[in-house]
């Protein structure tokens, strides 16, 4: 997916001769085809946009994405037709009182725990000749029980008492998942645990790289008719969008833990003075953009295919819409690190 992302005060974005104009205090510095860009991406306050790139963005179904400072999608401008169809809502909201509900709620968690024990072996062997391998490789055993602990859960329907019972199971797996990730940063990031509410820089990082994941599952719920709102394992909220909090979970480990882990390790002297006022500066912003998007077009195993991570993702969308119409059952998403 090409991007263009729009950072810093004075930046103005407008539409003429046919292409995206970007000026930075009426000085232009960069002219755009729109016919080059699925995306743009606004990721901080200050940024003008013209009515007519607008109106073009609309016209041509460019994702037009506004993010806080914590990466999250506080507005986006979409083609009205994406929602047309109603019949995969119908039979999402139906699946919710069934047994269907409490199969996804499980196929979520197994999907991440699966995925997040896959992070843990990869990580082990990649310091064989460390002193923290051994830890590591345990920890990995340990987790890899909670995997098949989800299966015991036998209930017929998703009520409170079983989610809880799920939500349990994702807080241990996660108690051993993040101690593991603790032992692999250099003491200096200061992360104690993984809490979305810390300001170190680790979690703000990390928070940033969920806040774009969570962006593009939006956009691939909407494309392919879901209620993003309307989800199994998170419990619905006014204004959560449920369904896409589920999706993302499979994918934390593999599209963000496992690569913005990797980047704090590696720029952990530069990342040091990352933060001002609680927030990331615009600069590692447009750094972390960029990391994702090298993300999502980085090759994966599944089924036996070579797919990048992005079209993973839309798989994981169609697998479950093809349940949700009765086609086929629930495929487990994880991919084999190597």
């Amino acid at each position: 997916m090409k991007i263009l992302v729009l950072s810093g005060y004075g930046i103005k974005l407008g539409f003429r001769k046919g292409m995206f104009i970007v000026t930075k205090n009426g000085q232009k510095i960069q002219e755009v085809s729109p016919f080059e860009i699925e995306q743009i991406v606004l990721t901080t306050s200050g940024i003008a946009i013209t009515s007519k790139a607008l109106r073009t963005c609309g016209r041509l179904g460019i994702d037009l994405v506004i993010l806080d400072h914590k990466g999250n999608v506080i507005a986006r401008l979409l083609p009205p037709y994406i929602t047309k169809t109603v019949e995969t809502r119908r039979l999402q909201y139906l699946a919710y009182n069934d047994v269907q509900g409490i199969k996804i709620a499980k196929w979520v968690l197994k999907c991440k725990l699966i995925n997040q024990n896959e992070v843990l072996k990869y990580f082990a062997k990649c310091r064989k000749q460390s002193i923290i391998y051994e830890k590591l490789r345990t920890n990995a055993l340990d987790h890899e029980r909670y995997i098949y602990e989800i299966d015991s859960i036998t209930s017929k329907i998703l009520d409170n008492w079983t989610r809880q019972r799920l939500l349990v199971i994702e807080a241990n797996a996660a108690r051993i998942y993040w101690d593991s990730i603790k032992l692999l940063l250099p003491n200096e990031l200061g992360f104690k645990g993984r809490d979305p509410e810390s300001l170190d820089v680790v979690n703000i990082v990390l928070n940033y790289g969920y806040g774009l994941l969570k962006n593009l599952c939006m956009k691939y719920a909407m494309l392919l008719n879901f209620d993003p709102f309307a989800g199994y394992l998170h419990i619905d909220k006014s204004g959560r969008p449920s369904l896409v909090l589920d999706v993302m979970e499979i994918f934390r480990p593999i599209t963000v833990d496992r690569f913005f882990i990797q980047y704090l390790c590696h720029n952990w002297k530069n990342l040091l003075n990352a933060i001002e006022n609680g927030r990331l500066k615009p600069e590692f912003r447009t750094e972390l953009i960029k990391l994702f998007n090298e993300v999502l077009k980085k090759n994966c195993r599944f089924r036996d295919e070579n797919l990048t991570y992005e079209q993973l993702i839309i798989q994981a969308f169609k697998v479950l819409k093809r349940f949700l119409h009765g086609e086929s059952e629930l495929e487990i998403i994880k991919v084999k690190l190597i």
